[in-house]
């Protein structure tokens, strides 16, 4: 586990959060439509840890889903709102995978 935290409800959001993000991307892409309210809420989480999580789950699906080009439209605010975070690092890691969707999408 990437977050080490003794507060076992926050670790089960943190799996349950990444557990999604893989079901959803190894899965039918479908699935964004149901998981991407549950993920916008988990972004005005108090817990940096648990926001953390969801921006490194959008910023995957952003660079891996197979279907990632019907969902542009509700995933990049997500991504976009990590960026404005209040902590440094979560900020830092949401610039780093904009710039990643952007070279991507650039040399696609």
């Amino acid at each position: 586990m990437y977050f080490v935290t003794p507060l076992l409800e926050i670790e089960g959001v943190i799996y349950v959060d990444r557990g999604s993000g893989t079901v959803v991307q190894y899965g039918n892409g479908k699935l964004v439509d149901d998981v991407i309210s549950h993920l916008a809420q988990r972004l005005f989480d108090h817990t940096h840890a648990v926001r953390a999580a969801v921006t490194e789950v959008v910023g995957t699906w952003l660079l891996d889903l197979y279907d990632r080009y019907s969902f542009h439209h509700k995933l990049i605010p997500l991504l976009l709102t990590s960026i404005t975070d209040e902590m440094p690092d979560i900020r830092c890691q949401a610039e780093a995978l904009w710039h990643d969707v952007g070279m991507y999408i650039i040399y696609l």
